[in-house]
């Protein structure tokens, strides 16, 4: 029973640590604004730099090619 609970405790990390990811991804790509934890600027999101090799898509993601 212990090890079924370790088991599923640890596909759910595993499944959701990839949302922050997208999150952040998609919040630069199309909000223009960064809100990872590493770039916030006295508590708040900052402007992101749109067009810079900075910005990519998630794994798994495709970029739209215009």
């Amino acid at each position: 029973m212990q090890e079924a609970l370790w088991t599923v405790t640890l596909v759910l990390s595993l499944l959701l640590s990839g949302c922050g990811d997208a999150a952040h991804w998609y919040t630069r790509t199309f909000y223009g604004i960064d809100c990872r934890p590493e770039k916030l600027n006295n508590g708040y999101c900052v402007p992101a730099n749109k067009g810079t090799a900075d910005v990519q898509p998630p794994p798994g993601k495709q970029a739209d090619q215009k």
